[in-house]
């Protein structure tokens, strides 16, 4: 989890700083950061070995970026994959992640619980 907010925040700043000089018809100043600070953004986080999308990659989970503000949710093994996540409205995909989430925690509690009770 940890793994994936550090990766998040680190393309943030990554991003943010080549957006500084970026500029709009009207010569204006428009930065990957100040585009995240407006309206909803749905990350799709996955882990993979080489640098292409790949369809079949089942996800780790998604974020949900609201105004600036990050929201991760986790999934548990092999949910839903890179594909299917794309045919869903972001809308679905937040719904559906909040559900996931609440599962994927609760399985995880049932894991420690089992291991702490020898």
């Amino acid at each position: 989890m940890k793994k994936f907010l550090v990766l998040i925040l680190s393309t943030i700043f990554i991003l943010g700083a080549c957006g500084q000089s970026k500029s709009d018809k009207k010569g204006k100043t428009v930065s990957f950061t100040d585009q995240l600070n407006k309206g909803n953004h749905i990350v799709l986080l996955y882990e993979d070995s080489d640098d292409e999308i790949d369809k079949d990659q089942y996800l780790d989970g998604i974020a949900n970026v609201e105004d600036g503000k990050v929201t991760l949710y986790n999934f548990r093994e092999k949910h839903m994959n890179v594909g299917q996540a794309e045919k869903k409205s972001d809308k679905d995909l937040v719904k559906m992640a909040k559900k996931e989430d609440k599962k994927a925690f609760k399985d995880a509690k049932r894991k420690k619980l089992t291991f702490t009770k020898i």
